[in-house]
């Protein structure tokens, strides 16, 4: 993966109104919460970290 792309992660809102990532286990009350937390944990199975938010329609 080249440093001029990027990788795009498709969130969820569950019933209970908490954020995830497809395809991780821990949800998030919060969207920037979830942000926060995969800005140094990891998302798998990349193993890579959110590092820029883009806004939609980009």
């Amino acid at each position: 993966r080249g440093r001029d792309r990027c990788r795009h992660f498709v969130l969820d809102q569950l019933p209970d109104g908490r954020y995830v990532i497809l395809g991780e286990r821990r949800a998030h009350a919060e969207l920037a919460e979830l942000l926060q937390h995969h800005a140094t944990a990891p998302v798998t199975p990349y193993q890579e970290v959110l590092t820029v938010a883009l806004p939609c329609g980009r």
